[in-house]
């Protein structure tokens, strides 16, 4: 059935070049496989950064980090809700002493090794115990300490500055119209 007085429309037929312009956007075979292993990575590694930043903020909260934080939120909900690694930088390093954190970070590994928490704490104490004792005898042993200091050496004089020299004086300079 033809209608006589409506236009026919034409179907477009893309050219062979854009073809073969939108064959090569999609990736196939390897790129393919190479892309869903970058996105793969990808999720994993956000995955991560998100399950590090909640331990984090969880032994932040435990150890009361938020009396001394500025950001309000952490104060009003007395746990650390701010940024993360700005804590770690900020407060956590420079006010937590290097012995806790030290044993945070034993009683985390023996936790990660598969003992409980309380088996974890005990053995992260037995084995910080250990290391004080072994430091004791180390004392003992070298009262001036195991290394004693180098004096300083002098710093090296500066070399000599190499002789000035002077251009030939030339006379004054006279220019022509």
């Amino acid at each position: 059935m033809h209608n006589s007085g409506a236009t026919q429309r034409k179907t477009y037929i893309a050219p062979a070049r854009h073809a073969k312009a939108a064959a090569k956007a999609e990736p196939t075979g390897e790129a393919l496989e190479r892309r869903r292993k970058r996105e793969e990575f990808e999720r994993e590694r956000a995955e991560h950064a998100r399950t590090l930043a909640d331990a984090r903020r969880h032994m932040f909260s435990h150890f009361k980090l938020w009396t001394v934080c500025p950001d309000r939120r952490c104060k009003r909900a007395q746990s650390c809700r701010g940024d993360v690694e700005q804590c770690l930088n900020q407060r956590w390093h420079p006010l937590v002493p290097q012995d806790l954190k030290a044993f945070v970070h034993k009683a985390l590994g023996y936790q990660a090794d598969g003992h409980s928490a309380l088996e974890a704490a005990r053995l992260a104490q037995d084995d910080m115990q250990r290391h004080i004792e072994a430091a004791k005898r180390v004392d003992e042993k070298y009262p001036q300490g195991v290394r004693t200091p180098v004096p300083a050496a002098a710093p090296p004089a500066p070399a000599p500055a190499p002789p000035r020299v002077e251009p030939p004086w030339r006379g004054p300079r006279i220019r022509f119209p």
